[in-house]
């Protein structure tokens, strides 16, 4: 039987439909199917539609006959336009799992091949997108698509590396019996070795250095096979042979093996027949190591400007919005230390950088639009992980293109280099060049948002009077070399006004330029004697700097810190000179001071004299009904400096409670927050946080989520507001409530309110701001390792009870399940205390764990029943959402618990109607009939192992609930009604195809354990005898026969004969090797388990074959 698919693209204008790609493969025995349609893609005014059926050879011959009289296709009253074919005489197609040169198959064995090759294929191509009905660049588009579509349902690529298929029709037919979706039933395991380091004696890495190969019971009539293994070492474009090899396999079980003197990196195998009939072909490739050059992003800054502010909104998001990366380089894999793969890979390095096979050049049309994409482009080409160093070379590079360009970098460990030639001279009367030293000041005043790696050059002459140079080059050190473009524009005004356009420059022409490039870096300029480079900026110089420069020397050794004179008016002192005041102070016993440690902290017996001198000036300036704005700026500044940095008191030691000082605090926190929303960067993402979380605060779960998370180390953000914190701190002191207002509008606070919760005890005053009252809650719960019901602080707070509610849900949804578990018993209690609806609740439930909700269920089922059944309904809700997810996987420790947990919530949930739910809604809810496309798992192989696993699942269970209900009261015709369904729908659905899991795919070996235990247990011997025969495919690998005929004694006594066949053939060793041996643990624990059951004559038996297992276990393979 052959399973004949036709793509085919359909115009929906005029109802065109034409084939671009068909294939037949041969299925081995099968039923036949009708044609069947499916849309796989589509767009407005095209789609993509694939039509397949089944059928046999003889149906298959008159398809073609007739598709080749007429030239058309007609299927399911549609005329299908096909291509003129030439029948291609017999050809060889390797798998496409082995093979990856050449022509591909689209099987897993070796196969004949008869290809109708299409001619003419660009003139029909041509009849699918007709020149001059659409432009270029949505054909272009289109074909993209059309490719894209195909390539992930076949892995043909029609119209790139496989275009020679496009158009055809491909028959596949077999080499030797096995269906071509089958692997071919010969196994190739690699034999690794443990080879050292060259230089590093100490270190290893594992090597593949041959292959070992046998054959399985598959191929049992096919023996004896000739076996041709060929190893190589090198690339696929240098290859190197290492050893030939023809041997012979005789029996299924026989190994032969292959080794090399090197470490192997490719191995051909061919397998004839004992007629000398070819049956297999590989080529497999191994990867020996390998090396990653990453991308890690590590957040998202937004960089305002006057340039951004003037583009219409949906060009300011893109050129606002930069995500920052990092670069990560990782080495991993296998042994890459032998010389000739690194000089090898070396030269072929500079081979590639001396003859590059494509141009990056690019155009852009003089628009917002135009330059919004050159910024991008300019992002795309320096965000790569392969770039090392990045130079900008322009005359004209400014603190505008500065501005533009040096703070949207994504990669922010990128070093850049800025070779510019600005000039100190009137460019109008009204206008004046950007000078190098206004250059400089603004880098200087901009610095948290340049790169920390940036270097500027500028090459001058001497008084900075002339430009020296012209051209405008962007240079890219890479790990492969050196890469260059040349602009047209400057990169202050790319694409501004007129078009603009970025040239690749070759390998010959890169060379010069770099020469170049390396005269500006000296000052050296051709015909240009004055000229000369002048560092501008240089981040590592300012970062020596920085650490180099000290403090200003002030008496008694004393840091200066801005606004320090300000302070000489609260001691005694006079003078006009501030050094001279100071040092009167320091004479006067006023200040602690000492040759070692730098401070500014006030004598004890001298503390009540200063601290009222400074209460006394406060008043003195807020008793004027206009206070003078300046005074107050001043005051309060120099107060936050002299405490920031060591005055040894606090703003609590100075407070004067006025209305206008209130009002004065207020005002300047509001402009706080106006200026840090203005200025968040990268270095400062923690007030970005801050913001988004205040931002969203609400009622809802997932900002008590946000709140949460803020809550879990409030320490972090103790720092941000540095000396501004005495602003924060005279407030909260001087009144409480205003702090609270203030509190629940400017989220700037909030660093101070964290400090607060760590440090201080609580006062009853901040339970009037309702962010205070939250993060006060989570505050109890995570510093304080009690249940919540006895602890006193929680009991006494003033809060709303439905407030307390959602915080500790909140809380205990983030917890993990032992501490869910324990807290668990304090929910009712405090739902009873709240008002507070079953929906309102239930959404804050959400990240409970499944068997920790279910049991909370259980708890509610007395007080509030109606909440109890809708969270057994959300975790059922949630688990099918598991299975039905696109990614699935099982582990038999936690998700076996968890399914029996499933079976407790359904059965609590659908009581008597048990059955009815499971067999028509639950079981009918997964795809059953799109599981038996035979090139289901050939295709899209991802899926078809996540659908394996929810049928699998599904059935799992159903068998579950059964094993939980034998020993229980039940109906038992019901029981057997419901495994009957199961076994049915096994057979109907999954068989054969799910016999092409993995070998330890362990929730296969429990359906079929569960289901011939359960079927022995009903006492339906035609069930049990059903349950048997699926297994005995010869697509059933050995091992997962002996989980059906293990799992109870009686099925064990009518397969007895098969199991001493199978424990006696010498491929199960095979089949459980390393990767598999926990099964012969299994095997031989169900041998003891009959053994104790079985009777006298069979227990003799059953033990020697255990002592065989363990035999094999012990010995290993």
């Amino acid at each position: 039987m052959y399973a004949l698919n036709l793509y085919v693209f359909h115009r929906k204008s005029d109802n065109f439909h034409a084939l671009v790609y068909g294939f037949a493969i041969d299925v081995g025995e099968d039923e036949p199917i009708a044609w069947y349609q499916r849309k796989i893609n589509d767009t407005r005014s095209w789609e993509l539609l694939c039509l397949w059926c089944i059928l046999n050879g003889e149906f298959l011959g008159q398809f073609i006959e007739k598709t080749l009289s007429t030239g058309k296709i007609e299927v399911k009253d549609q005329q299908i336009v096909v291509p003129r074919w030439e029948l291609r005489p017999a050809i060889y197609l390797a798998g496409r799992q082995e093979h990856v040169t050449g022509l591909k198959s689209l099987t897993y064995r070796t196969a004949r091949g008869r290809i109708y090759y299409a001619l003419g294929k660009t003139s029909y191509l041509e009849r699918l997108f007709p020149p001059g009905n659409m432009e270029r660049d949505k054909v272009k588009d289109a074909l993209r698509k059309l490719e894209d579509w195909v390539a992930g349902s076949t892995g043909v690529k029609l119209l790139s590396e496989d275009s020679d298929r496009f158009g055809n029709l491909e028959i596949y037919d077999n080499l030797d019996a096995g269906c071509l979706l089958e692997p071919f039933g010969l196994h190739v395991e690699l034999i690794k070795d443990m080879r050292t380091h060259p230089d590093k004696w100490w270190q290893q890495q594992p090597v593949s250095r041959g292959v070992k190969i046998w054959a399985d019971e598959t191929l049992e009539k096919s023996l004896p096979l000739w076996v041709n293994v060929s190893l190589y070492n090198g690339r696929s474009h240098a290859q190197t042979l290492l050893a030939d090899e023809l041997k012979q396999l005789q029996r299924a079980g026989d190994v032969v093996t292959c080794e090399g003197a090197e470490p192997i990196t490719s191995l051909a195998v061919k397998v004839w027949s004992g007629q000398g009939k070819l049956l297999h072909y590989s080529h497999s490739y191994l990867i020996r190591s390998l090396h990653f050059d990453l991308k890690l992003l590590t957040g998202v800054r937004y960089i305002k400007d006057p340039w951004s502010e003037k583009l219409p909104q949906k060009y300011r998001d893109r050129a606002e919005s930069v995500t920052t990366t990092f670069r990560q380089v990782i080495n991993t894999g296998g042994y890459p230390f032998d010389p000739w793969v690194a000089e090898g890979e070396l030269f072929r390095s500079t081979l590639a950088a001396l003859f590059p096979q494509s141009s990056r050049s690019r155009f852009f049309v003089g628009s917002q639009d135009g330059e919004v994409m050159f910024f991008e482009y300019l992002q795309s080409l320096l965000s790569r992980p392969e770039v090392k160093k990045a130079t900008f070379v322009d005359p004209y590079f400014d603190t505008g293109a500065a501005a533009r360009i040096l703070p949207r970098l994504q990669n922010l460990s990128l070093p850049v280099e800025v070779i510019t030639s600005l000039v100190d001279k009137q460019v109008s009367d009204s206008e004046k060049a950007v000078s190098p030293e206004g250059m400089r000041q603004v880098l200087r005043q901009n610095i948290s948002l340049l790169p920390p790696n940036l270097k500027v050059i500028n090459v001058q002459n001497e008084q900075a009077t002339e430009q020296q140079f012209h051209d405008r080059f962007l240079l890219l050190e890479t790990k492969g070399g050196i890469e260059g473009w040349i602009l047209g524009n400057s990169f202050n005004s790319q694409s501004r006004r007129y078009p603009a356009v970025m040239v690749e420059l070759p390998a010959d022409v890169l060379e010069k330029v770099e020469e170049y490039v390396e005269g500006l870096r000296a000052g050296n300029v051709p015909g240009r004697e004055e000229a000369r480079s002048v560092v501008l900026w240089d981040a590592e110089g300012v970062k020596r700097q920085s650490q180099e420069e000290k403090p200003e020397a002030l008496p008694g050794n004393l840091r200066a810190f801005p606004g320090w004179e300000d302070i000489l008016c609260f001691f005694p002192v006079s003078g006009a000179d501030a050094r001279d005041a100071l040092r009167q102070i320091i004479e006067l016993g006023y200040l602690e001071t000492s040759g070692e440690a730098a401070s500014w902290r006030v004598r004890e017996d001298k503390r009540e004299e200063v601290f009222s001198q400074i209460r006394d000036y406060t008043k003195q300036l807020f008793a004027a009904e206009n206070p003078d704005g300046d005074k107050v700026d001043a005051l309060f500044s120099c107060l936050a400096h002299w405490i920031y940095c060591g005055a040894g008191f606090t703003a609590e030691d100075v407070i004067v409670r006025s209305e206008r000082a209130v009002a004065y605090l207020q005002r300047f926190l509001e402009n706080l927050r106006r200026e840090i929303s203005n200025s968040i960067n990268a270095k400062e993402l923690q007030w970005a946080q801050l913001k988004t979380v205040y931002e969203n605060f609400s009622e809802e779960p997932e900002s008590y989520r946000q709140c949460w998370g803020l809550g879990q180390n409030p320490w972090e953000f103790d720092h941000l507001l540095r000396e501004k914190v005495f602003y924060a701190e005279y407030l909260q002191k001087a009144d409480p409530h205003r702090y609270c207002e203030e509190l629940d509008r400017n989220w700037v606070l909030l660093p101070h309110l964290f400090h607060v919760l760590h440090w201080e005890e609580i006062s009853n005053d901040y339970f009037q701001s309702k962010v205070a009252t939250r993060f006060i809650l989570f505050h109890l719960l995570n510093f304080r390792p009690v249940a919540a019901s006895t602890q006193e602080a929680w009991q006494a707070v003033p809060a709303a009870g439905e407030w307390k509610v959602k915080v500790f849900l909140t809380h205990l949804s983030m917890q993990g399940i032992e501490e869910q578990q324990n807290l668990l018993p304090e929910v009712p209690t405090l739902l009873d205390q709240a008002v507070l609806s079953d929906d309102e609740i239930l959404p804050f439930l959400t990240g409970l764990k499944q068997g920790v909700a279910a049991l909370l269920s259980d708890l509610l089922d007395a007080t509030r029943p109606g909440l109890a059944g809708s969270m057994r309904r959300q975790v059922l809700e949630r688990w099918v959402e598991k299975l039905k997810g696109e990614k699935l996987y099982f582990n038999y420790s936690l998700d076996q618990p968890e399914t029996e947990n499933m079976v407790d919530v359904t059965c609590k949930l659908y009581g008597t109607g048990w059955t009815d739910w499971y067999v028509k809604q639950f079981l009918n809810g997964f795809p059953w009939k799109k599981y038996r496309d035979p090139l289901y798992r050939f295709a899209d192989y991802s899926h078809w192992y996540a659908d394996s696993l929810r049928l699998l699942w599904s059935l799992f269970l159903g068998l579950t609930y059964l094993v939980d209900k034998v020993s229980g009261q039940g109906d038992a015709e019901e029981k057997t009604w419901v495994l009957n369904e199961i076994v049915n729908r096994f057979e109907q659905y999954l068989v054969p195809h799910v016999w092409q899991l993995a070998q330890d795919e362990i929730l296969l070996d429990e359906v079929l354990y569960l289901m011939g235990w359960l079927a022995d247990q009903a006492g339906a011997d035609n069930l049990c005898e059903k349950c048997l025969c699926l297994v005995e495919d010869r697509r059933v690998h050995l091992p997962r026969k002996l989980v059906m005929y293990l799992s109870t004694y009686k099925l064990f006594e009518k397969r007895k004969k098969e199991v001493f066949e199978v424990l006696e053939s010498p491929v199960l060793a095979l089949w459980l090797s390393e990767k598999a041996r926990h099964k012969l643990d299994w095997i031989a624990d169900a041998l003891g388990s009959l053994a104790d059951k079985a009777p006298d004559q069979d227990r003799e038996i059953l033990s020697s074959m255990r002592s065989k297992v363990l035999r094999i276990r012990s010995e290993g393979v």
